[in-house]
Formats: C-alpha cells, structure tokens, sequence
C-alpha cells in the first residue's frame, strides 16, 4: 500500500518484460534487474514466485485443466533424441518413469517472476543443466544468447577432425594412442556470431565435444589404421 504509483508501473512492466524470455535472449539489454525495483516488494513477491513451480503446478485442479509437468515434457522431447542444448547429452524418453531436469533457461535467481512461465523450462541433460549453466545469469554478458525453443532455429554442426598430421603419420607414425592429443584434434562449429560465444561459454561445447572425441580416440585410429592400412601412402 505505501508503494508509488511509479513503483507499482515499474513493478507491472519487469513482470512483463522480464517473461518475454525469446525476446530477451535476443536483446538482452531489455531485461529489468530486480536491483532496480522496490526492495520491500522484492522480499514480500519472491519468495511467493518460487513457491509457484513446486505447489501451483502440483495442485489438482492445475493438473486436471492444463496437464502435468510430465505431460508437458513429454510434448516437447517428442522431436529430440538428445539434449536440445548440447545436442549429444542424454535425456529421459517419454517412456521413462519422470523427466530431466526442467531448466530454468533465465535463472530463478535472477529472473523470478518467470518461475512458472513454460517458455522458459527447457530439458537439459545433467551435464549442461548441472555442471556448467547452473544458476548464472546467461544474459549477464549482455551477448545474444539462442532460445532453445525458437521455431527459426539456425542448424548448427560441430565438426571436429585431425589437423597438422598427415594420414601417413596417423598411420604409421603414431603407434602410441596417447599421443593423440588435445593439439591434434580439432573443434569448429559452421556459423559465428554471438549466440554461438554465448552458447559455447555457457554449455562448454568444444570442451566436451573434444572430450567425446579423446576418449574415444583409440577405436577411431584403428578404424582409420583398418581403413588405409592396404593404402598406397
């Protein structure tokens, strides 16, 4: 009651700008930090928007009328055999008993008032969801970021090979696997720009995927070794 009617305008536009969350990622500057809101209202509404995802959504009467969080999950991996963000990483089927981890894509931390906003629950697997997004704010760099849900998704490839080694030394020359290393193998992607900075910081993408290919690296030089070992080299 004691809040300015400047207060309560400012409160009303962060909640509905800080939900347009395909718009924020594109425009990160857009978003209102909590900081710059009425503090007493911050303490009183937070702690009210995080309580939303674990009872609101479980109440009866929401599951009866809109469906379930599982329901949900189960529409949207209906296309994804892997983890929309790193593209490798596995994530429940529809046919497994719960779902991954449903992430918030702008962090409850920092973007609260979009707790229970669909838009912004993206299935991630353990690895992106718990060992490198975590709780950051993915907008702080104030970078474009890709929305994982947008319908103009550009498709992206990781391409990853041998460079500096010619076949012949591959071959013949490396008899030890282990000198294969993180020198030897290369990881590129085919666009750049922004969203791609932002997308590999975030989810460590040329990290893991040289890590996917290093350990990997012996069965892969001898299927090269078997496929060029009657070669004219």
């Amino acid at each position: 009651k004691k809040l300015s009617f400047k207060e309560k305008e400012e409160f009303k536009r962060a909640f509905i700008i800080n939900n347009q969350i395909e718009d924020l990622c594109k425009d990160p500057s857009k978003r209102i930090p909590l900081s710059s809101l009425n503090q007493d209202l911050m303490d009183e509404v937070i702690p009210f928007f995080k309580t939303l995802y674990k009872s609101f959504l479980g109440w009866k009467l929401i599951k009866d009328t809109y469906g379930s969080k599982k329901e949900y999950y189960d529409d949207l991996i209906a296309d994804f055999s892997f983890c929309p963000c790193c593209g490798y990483g596995q994530i429940k089927t529809i046919y497994d008993k719960g779902h991954s981890a449903f992430d918030h894509y702008l962090s409850l931390k920092y973007y609260p008032f979009s707790v229970a906003n669909f838009l912004n629950l993206i299935p991630l697997c353990d690895e992106c969801n718990s060992d490198n997004k975590g709780e950051d704010d993915i907008l702080d760099a104030g970078k474009k970021v890709f929305y994982p849900l947008s319908t103009s998704h550009p498709e992206i490839k990781v391409d990853y090979g041998i460079s500096s080694l010619s076949f012949k030394e591959i071959v013949i020359k490396i008899k030890a696997i282990d000198k294969l290393d993180k020198k030897h193998i290369k990881v590129k992607f085919n666009l750049t720009g922004e969203e791609i900075e932002s997308w590999d910081s975030i989810f460590d993408i040329k990290g893991r995927y040289f890590g996917q290919v290093a350990n990997n690296r012996e069965s892969w030089l001898n299927h090269v070794r078997r496929v060029y070992r009657d070669t004219d080299i």
